[in-house]
């Protein structure tokens, strides 16, 4: 991925990393094993929309908790911490057109 004309390389293979402008970040460290796992489920799917109701069911394949959709937002929240930790521009998550939520 490319951001600004500077490369973003996020490494999925062993232990998960962010790397920009050569800043290494580790999400597990900024937001557990979630970030982990969601920053990874994004990286991969980059190319298309990614709802809320699919990260969670990434997350708790057997059973959501009752407030998994703010769980996922807070999750969220870890990765692009994350990401703005690498040096990446904070920007905003895109919604779909017509959703509010």
């Amino acid at each position: 991925m490319t951001t600004d004309g500077m490369e973003l390389a996020v490494r999925l293979v062993g232990e998960v990393a962010v790397t920009h402008r050569d800043r290494v970040v580790h999400p597990r460290v900024v937001g557990g094993r979630r970030c982990d796992i969601v920053l990874g489920y994004l990286a991969v799917n980059r190319h298309r929309e990614v709802t809320l109701e699919e990260l969670a069911d990434v997350l708790w394949p057997a059973l959501r908790p009752q407030s998994w959709n703010s769980a996922v937002r807070g999750v969220l929240s870890r990765v692009r911490d994350a990401l703005e930790m690498a040096g990446m521009p904070p920007t905003p998550c895109a919604r779909a057109p017509g959703t509010s939520d």
